[in-house]
């Protein structure tokens, strides 16, 4: 069915695309905003959405009309709407049944079909103002609005994503949803709550989006604190491991899917602009678990691991012209390097961009 709605697909969703991950949208969604707050008098409200039981409220009736919309085959919309419809199922309590309950709503869990239905079930949910965009990645959803004083668009989004979340019959969890403020401006700025049905959205400090805790601030504070505990938490394993004479091809193996896969996670987001202090603390678990583990590899430093990662997501992007992020890069007259980008801020020169160019333009990058 991709094959068929593929060039149809909302741009900004990037669950169960080919060549795209969590970081490709925490990434697209970051250099919105570090663009943005690049121009003076501006700020940023990011709206992370909750549903509740997102994947349980979709409607048959309505998946179909948006299936046959986007120009599927009549063989995938029927084989779809059997899929969905007249399901059987019953509860067993040690080994009592209960009696056979037809569902035809929602779609079942633990497939690749239905989170996939999911994402062209909302494809129609998108912005009508150029400074506002929403970010989605299956069912988790973030409205970005890029501000200067007025609101009144950002505030009409919301009312307009609310409407059709009721027409669509996806109920929103007003408690779960929250919305982070960055905003550099100088002196003291009292923002007003955004209202959903009546209750007031509690307005965080951090929040953690596809695994990335993201601070009011963007300095990563909290992120790294929750990555330093995670990782201690792992290196006492592997030095229980280590104690107990354990093969080093385990140990390697713990190392690498246990501790380096939780402290590289979103690395290209985030570690440009760590403070060395953060870096630091973040390096010396890292470090010791090498060691530990005896992995005597090239990139036994997180720095080197990002300059590693940041050139293959800036090849990745650069080979896809249909990446949020592709028209970022452009190549001088010379063709043989790419044009940095102006920036006023070392938040911004030091963001994922213009790190990636700068590897890139290196003369001894392969």
């Amino acid at each position: 069915m991709l094959p068929q709605v593929e060039h149809l697909l909302d741009p900004l969703q990037f669950a169960y695309r080919t060549k795209r991950s969590v970081e490709d949208a925490t990434l697209s969604m970051l250099n919105v905003i570090i663009e943005h707050l690049e121009r003076r008098g501006s700020y940023a409200r990011i709206l992370f959405v909750d549903f509740s039981s997102a994947f349980n409220t979709i409607q048959p009736h309505l998946m179909i009309r948006k299936l046959i919309d986007l120009g599927v085959g009549k063989q995938f919309v029927m084989l779809v709407h059997s899929f969905l419809t007249n399901r059987s199922q019953y509860v067993n309590v040690s080994g009592v049944c209960s009696s056979h309950v037809s569902i035809s709503t929602g779609a079942p869990q633990g497939c690749v079909l239905s989170p996939f239905l999911y994402t062209m079930y909302t494809n129609s949910c998108r912005s009508a103002y150029s400074n506002n965009h929403y970010f989605k990645y299956a069912d988790d959803t973030a409205l970005v609005g890029l501000l200067s004083d007025d609101e009144t668009d950002y505030r009409s989004d919301i009312d307009h994503f609310v409407s059709w979340c009721v027409a669509n019959c996806l109920e929103l969890n007003v408690v779960k949803t929250k919305e982070l403020i960055i905003d550099f401006r100088s002196g003291v700025h009292h923002p007003t709550p955004v209202n959903i049905n009546g209750q007031n959205i509690e307005i965080v400090h951090s929040y953690k989006y596809l695994g990335t805790t993201i601070d009011d601030k963007l300095r990563w504070d909290d992120n790294t604190m929750n990555l330093y505990k995670k990782g201690q938490q792992r290196l006492y394993f592997l030095r229980k491991l280590n104690a107990l004479h354990i093969d080093r091809n385990i140990l390697f193996v713990f190392h690498d899917s246990f501790v380096k896969s939780v402290m590289t996670f979103g690395l290209v987001c985030w570690w440009g602009n760590l403070s060395v202090k953060n870096r630091e603390k973040l390096n010396r678990i890292y470090t010791i678990s090498c060691k530990i583990a005896r992995c005597c590899t090239p990139d036994t430093s997180l720095e080197q691991l990002y300059k590693s990662r940041t050139l293959q997501m800036a090849t990745k992007i650069l080979s896809d012209p249909t990446h949020f992020l592709h028209d970022c890069y452009e190549l001088l007259p010379s063709g043989r390097r790419y044009r940095m980008p102006t920036v006023k801020t070392q938040r911004a020169l030091k963001s994922f961009i213009p790190s990636s160019i700068k590897y890139l333009n290196q003369p001894h990058t392969k």
